[in-house]
């Protein structure tokens, strides 16, 4: 399959692989079975353990100034194999494309950026309130700025707006199957203001050196 964008750079791909590895890193080190004596804990994963949730302070907005790296760090925080796998997976993916459209700089801030409007949506609608631990915010913002992409990198192109609504009903179906399958128990607000967030950044953001694509899909004309 060829993508209508230059390669991935080494650089991109050691970025990339350098977040996955950490947030898997201190997921395992707090809840995993690497959560052990024998390997002392860094300043870093004291920092993550010790206040890196998202918790009822910040929705108060009584959270010291101290705490506010909560809108980051709480995106290190996992609660065990299959949290870290349901962000990982997609982030390889997204992370992986993000990467070859827009480059280092690009998926950087397109993640964190996300993230940061991600939570503060999430604390701007939420009502019933829980510490919260997770990457899929800001995945969802990869996600959704995918969803305008697909669109705006295929102009000129018959049913552009087919690739659009399959990236949007795939996080929908996603999200309604996690619903089910955990009884609710899903920050689905922070899902929503995710995809909603990275919708809105994708134009701020250009592509690298795109070429023209088929009517179909990304694969060779």
């Amino acid at each position: 399959m060829r993508l209508p964008y230059p390669k991935m750079t080494h650089l991109g791909r050691l970025v990339l692989a350098g977040l996955i590895v950490l947030t898997i890193w201190l997921g395992l080190r707090m809840y995993g079975d690497f959560a052990d004596p024998i390997f002392a804990a860094s300043a870093l994963e004291t920092w993550v353990l010790e206040a890196g949730p998202i918790h009822q302070s910040l929705k108060d907005r009584q959270v010291p100034m101290d705490q506010l790296h909560q809108v980051i760090s709480h995106s290190f925080v996992h609660f065990g194999w299959e949290h870290l796998a349901f962000n990982m997976v997609p982030l390889s993916v997204l992370g992986w494309l993000t990467m070859r459209r827009s480059g280092v700089r690009g998926f950087l801030l397109a993640y964190f950026g996300g993230m940061v409007l991600a939570v503060f949506g999430y604390v701007s609608v939420v009502n019933s309130f829980i510490n919260m631990g997770g990457a899929s915010g800001a995945v969802h913002a990869l996600g959704g700025a995918w969803v305008i992409w697909a669109w705006t990198d295929r102009a000129g192109q018959p049913w552009r707006a087919l690739p659009s609504f399959l990236w949007l009903g795939l996080i929908i179906a996603v999200n309604l199957y996690l619903y089910r399958s955990m009884e609710g128990r899903v920050a689905w607000e922070l899902h929503a203001t995710g995809v909603i967030a990275g919708m809105a950044m994708a134009p701020l953001f250009r592509a690298r050196q795109a070429i023209a694509v088929p009517a179909f899909g990304y694969g060779d004309p």
